[in-house]
């Protein structure tokens, strides 16, 4: 048993041959010895170390969740190196964030990797990237482009899109954010070719410009896109 494997507390609400096999997964995958055990143990103040003991109870779940998926084979996962660096990568920005939204996004993206969703590695690794730099509100806005987009179709302003994004969100959930916030938002969305944006579309009164949002297949009309990178990046931070 390595010294990771060591780190990771017993599970009295698991069963316990599952619980083996977690522990046994990512002990094999991190193989990190003293190195990982003195960075997050012994140097990292207690919030950090109270990040990483929540992220490893995420883990742990998510290897069990993996063991029902029939098609998943424990013993190729031990040796996927795609795999094993989309772990380590999410748990190095899992260690950064304390926003439940993107702990989740995080496990779901484990999730997929292991059930090798058609994705490609570069592009996964991207999106995991994806997840260390944008907040929940980016994740919330893309998916109401998403799932908006019938009733966005004929708007052509930012005034118009903003409205309705907000009539998007729960009721239990106030919109807080700004008009800048809302164009900052979409601004880093296109940055990552989540979506495209025409330079026309019309902005917020005191701000800038003219124009209309574009589908990515179409040359004009007032048309919304998300880019196939961008509902694959939804899709792969899903559960």
């Amino acid at each position: 048993m390595s010294e990771l494997e060591d780190l990771i507390p017993p599970e009295e609400d698991i069963d316990d041959q599952a619980h083996q096999v977690a522990r046994t997964v990512l002990g094999s995958i991190w193989g990190l010895g003293k190195l990982f055990e003195e960075l997050f143990i012994t140097r990292v103040p207690r919030p950090i170390e109270k990040r990483l003991h929540i992220w490893r109870q995420m883990l742990i779940e998510v290897i069990n969740k993996i063991q029902l998926h029939s098609q998943i084979n424990m013993e190729r996962l031990e040796n996927d190196e795609e795999f094993a660096s989309v772990l380590f990568h999410a748990t190095w920005i899992a260690m950064k964030s304390h926003q439940k939204e993107k702990l989740t996004a995080l496990r779901n993206a484990v999730i997929n990797a292991a059930c090798q969703i058609d994705i490609q590695e570069d592009e996964q690794l991207l999106f995991i990237r994806y997840l260390d730099e944008l907040t929940p509100t980016h994740l919330c806005i893309l998916k109401f482009f998403v799932q908006k987009y019938d009733s966005l179709v004929d708007l052509r302003s930012y005034e118009e899109i903003y409205k309705a994004f907000v009539s998007f969100l729960p009721s239990e959930q106030p919109s807080e954010i700004s008009h800048e916030m809302f164009k900052l938002v979409c601004e880093d969305l296109k940055a990552r070719v989540l979506m495209r944006v025409s330079s026309k579309v019309e902005d917020f009164s005191g701000l800038a410009g003219h124009g209309y949002l574009l589908l990515e297949a179409d040359e004009i009309g007032p048309n919304i896109i998300v880019t196939q990178m961008g509902r694959n990046f939804l899709r792969y931070i899903e559960e």
